[in-house]
């Protein structure tokens, strides 16, 4: 569980996302990088999380899950769920859009 809190630590570290759905818009800040989107142009939408959470209590990682955001102009964002923590029914309301569900045993962020 610590390597994939330390992953989810570092991916997110110093980042701010901004979702407005009023305006359409969001935005993901971190360091010096600035990436500002339409939720329109959202082109995929993925949770992943661990297989684990069907046996609660068992392990520590079951609650670790993250979001994979692709855009039409073939940029991507990830969101983990130290940064929101309940980010699949958050993202899902705020972005009116529901996601395709990947679970896998050990929710490591992948390259792809």
């Amino acid at each position: 569980g610590l390597a994939l809190h330390l992953q989810y630590y570092i991916k997110n570290r110093n980042a701010c996302l901004s979702i407005d759905p009023q305006l359409n818009s969001i935005s993901f800040r971190q360091n010096d990088l600035v990436k500002n989107f339409d939720i329109g142009d959202i082109s995929r939408f993925i949770i992943v999380y661990s297989s684990a959470v069907d046996f609660p209590g068992h392990y520590g990682f079951a609650e670790y899950r993250y979001c994979r955001m692709y855009f039409q102009t073939g940029e991507t964002i990830i969101i983990t769920c130290l940064m929101i923590h309940d980010v699949q029914d958050t993202l899902e309301v705020l972005l009116k859009l529901e996601p395709e569900i990947k679970k896998v045993f050990l929710p490591f962020i992948s390259k792809a």
